[in-house]
């Protein structure tokens, strides 16, 4: 199941639900009589600029949040002045979780998670320059991320998307459609 909003900006509504997590408000669903509580979130966000962003206006600590992307001097330079000094990794089976994790398209493809509550955020952002194809078109990819059938928000995520006020030309259709 897919929640989708369209949104101003993708920054923000990220901002919110990592204020309900920092304050307990966690999402909630009933599973063979017992109230589970989503504790963990996972963000998809293809800009590390923007993920550097949420970071710093929500105030996160390096000990509460695991940024994975590429491994290249720009990432690590904007990693560093969000305060995170390290590329995140991976959680494997069994290790711990950190509450806030955040992946580039570098994780969309490939890796597994096995969190036992975590719940998928998803940021699309048209006007990000190095966005060839939409991320919608990784949604399958995204979605088989979590891994352990026991989560129970493993088939669910929120996409908060931003569209582009930008529009096309004739000239420019027709250049696209070839």
């Amino acid at each position: 199941t897919i929640y989708e909003k369209n949104v101003r900006s993708i920054i923000q509504p990220c901002l919110d639900i990592i204020k309900n997590y920092k304050n307990g408000d966690f999402p909630k669903k009933e599973c063979n009589g017992q109230i589970i509580e989503s504790k963990e979130i996972v963000f998809y966000v293809n800009s590390v600029k923007d993920i550097c962003s949420i970071i710093k206006k929500a105030g996160l600590k390096e000990d509460e949040v695991n940024v994975i992307c590429a491994h290249d001097s720009k990432n690590l330079k904007k990693l560093k002045a969000a305060g995170i000094k390290n590329y995140g990794s991976v959680p494997l089976k069994g290790d711990l979780h950190k509450m806030f994790t955040f992946c580039t398209r570098t994780v969309y493809l490939g890796a597994d998670f096995y969190s036992t509550s975590a719940y998928s955020v998803i940021c699309s952002d048209c006007n990000i320059e190095s966005m060839s194809l939409d991320i919608s078109l990784d949604l399958p990819q995204i979605m088989g991320r979590q891994r352990l059938e026991s989560n129970i928000f493993r088939d669910e995520a929120i996409i908060f998307y931003k569209t582009s006020n930008k529009t096309l030309t004739e000239k420019d259709r027709i250049e696209y459609e070839d």
